[in-house]
């Protein structure tokens, strides 16, 4: 274990892509590459029918400097990731496979930004965007929390209905509003109308 962590095979690692072909990329600039560890960067590729992606990795070892130049084939990129999510049987959706994963590494950098910020407005702005994609991607941190309510059980040995469940049966079952003898639609013209005075005794008819 100490010859894998003892000395790191790269140093200053750096992961760059073509001008304006990705965007809302995670960390690209690592400090160290140990023997048996690894390196992920997400983000969104800004042309979708873009055949190929071109990324260089510049790093230093402990006798030279390394560029590493090679254009990515897309399609088969994605081929593969759904190849490997089949196997690891973490469900059909590549795409919010990769999204989660980009969600993730993002809201990793908030918090570290959250630390790492010398004024409040920072510390507010890393805080704020690590709680909305908290939220969006439902991922319990520091900045969210995690409500569970507990089953009430019946005298019959049943579960009782939760609250947003008793919600949802009010609003299938509840019956149709009825309508007011004083509320009248736009069908109703052919309706007699009904005298103002109905509550007054009849007139005396002569005979």
């Amino acid at each position: 274990f100490y010859d894998e962590i003892g000395t790191p095979l790269l140093s200053d690692i750096r992961v760059e892509y073509s001008e304006d072909a990705v965007e809302y990329i995670t960390q690209n600039l690592f400090t160290n590459y140990f023997n048996g560890s690894e390196l992920v960067v997400a983000g969104k590729l800004t042309n979708r029918s873009s055949d190929s992606l071109h990324i260089q990795v510049t790093a230093t070892n402990s006798e030279r400097s390394i560029v590493l130049d090679k254009d990515v084939s897309i399609l088969e990129l994605e081929q593969e990731t759904e190849r490997r999510l089949a196997e690891a049987e973490a469900g059909p959706s590549v795409n919010g496979y990769v999204e989660r994963l980009w969600g993730y590494l993002s809201v990793k950098e908030g918090l570290k930004g959250r630390l790492r910020s010398q004024t409040s407005a920072e510390r507010e702005n890393y805080t704020q965007h690590a709680k909305n994609l908290s939220l969006a991607y439902n991922f319990l941190t520091p900045l969210t929390q995690m409500i569970v309510e507990k089953p009430q059980v019946l005298a019959d040995g049943t579960l009782a209905q939760t609250r947003k469940e008793a919600e949802a049966a009010e609003a299938t079952e509840a019956p149709p509003p009825v309508k007011s003898s004083n509320q009248l639609s736009e069908d109703d013209n052919s309706l007699t109308p009904q005298s103002l005075h109905r509550n007054q005794p009849p007139k005396p008819i002569s005979a």
